[in-house]
């Protein structure tokens, strides 16, 4: 299990429901990680696409899946990725 993974687990356990105990609360953590790694498994996905694009100079796309990436999950490689592809797009700003 990935450091990632461990955060999720320990979110979940530490949060409490408004509505209080609703009888189903680790049904609701199941579902609630499940949802997550879900999540997690997309950003990843779509970092991915953004690699191949990369590789194949089709920058504009690789900053689409970047972005999509990073809606999800906020990380320092993929910010560098995205970087880099507006730097091959002579985009500076």
């Amino acid at each position: 299990m990935d450091t990632a993974d461990k955060k999720l687990r320990q979110e979940d356990s530490s949060s409490n429901s408004i509505f209080g105990d609703t009888g189903n609360g680790k049904e609701n953590q199941s579902l609630n990680y499940a949802g997550q790694l879900q999540q997690k498994r997309f950003a990843e996905d779509e970092r991915l696409k953004g690699n191949e694009f990369m590789k194949s100079k089709e920058y504009q796309d690789a900053i689409n899946c970047y972005t999509k990436s990073l809606d999800i999950m906020q990380e320092a490689a993929t910010y560098s990725n995205r970087a880099m592809a507006f730097l091959k797009l002579k985009n500076y700003n």
